[in-house]
């Protein structure tokens, strides 16, 4: 408590107050989101390893590049397989780009990495996400 007080000695509650703003903003900016085809307008950002146990589903999630993020170098969507969804290629194809459209700005867009997970064979950079 001793080290709080110290910390915001001599600082305004209007200048804590922005700072936590910015604080919440960065942290808004850097939220990973879950989408679950066919339902690419309402993106999770609450979910965990539980959510790849349905091998009937079609999944993208969405992160942005994070400085000093060693495993977020670059903006990324990842797609998952389930290993029994019926989606055809085309219509993954369709709803990943509906998917980064919510996410992404539309500059981002055009140098997005996209990387294929297929259930039971995930990499690290994908599974960081769900722990």
């Amino acid at each position: 408590m001793e080290i709080a007080r110290n910390h915001n000695k001599g600082k305004t509650v209007v200048k804590m107050m922005n700072e936590y703003e910015d604080q919440v903003a960065e942290e808004q900016l850097y939220k990973v989101k879950l989408f679950q085809y066919p339902d690419w307008q309402k993106p999770s950002a609450i979910f965990d390893f539980e959510d790849l146990d349905n091998e009937e589903v079609l999944l993208v999630l969405c992160a942005r590049s994070k400085p000093g993020d060693e495993m977020r170098k670059e903006d990324t969507v990842f797609v998952w397989h389930g290993n029994e969804h019926d989606v055809s290629q085309e219509e993954a194809k369709e709803f990943v780009q509906k998917c980064a459209g919510v996410y992404y700005d539309k500059q981002t867009m055009q140098g997005l990495k996209v990387m294929q997970e297929h259930s039971g064979d995930e990499g690290s950079e994908f599974m960081q996400f769900f722990e």
